[in-house]
């Protein structure tokens, strides 16, 4: 009698998690460079929805905002992602600065 083979190791999600968050940021800030504030807010976006990379989010959300003070949408994008990061009074803040410049 024959022993079956092992089976074929799966990769590991969490792996592939980490390209595709790096990817999404890669693109969000590439879009941001560009101008393109709709495209980097819909890439952000997607790590937010998620809870992804928060903190990175944030980060580059506040480093844009200092450059570009008026865009609504960058400040509502800021405000989600404070929200999920569980931090509600710098969220309202946000969303407020956001409906000024809006």
């Amino acid at each position: 009698v024959q022993a079956a083979p092992p089976p074929t190791p799966r990769p590991a999600p969490a792996a592939k998690r980490v390209v595709e968050d790096a990817e999404l940021l890669d693109h969000s800030r590439l879009a941001l460079a560009g101008g393109d504030f709709a495209g980097a807010a819909k890439s952000y976006g997607q790590l937010i929805k998620g809870r992804r990379s928060l903190d990175k989010v944030i980060a580059d959300l506040q480093i844009a905002l200092y450059r570009s003070p008026e865009n609504a949408g960058l400040w509502q994008c800021l405000g989600d992602a404070y929200m999920k990061a569980d931090q509600v009074s710098e969220a309202i803040e946000a969303y407020r600065r956001g409906m000024e410049s809006a």
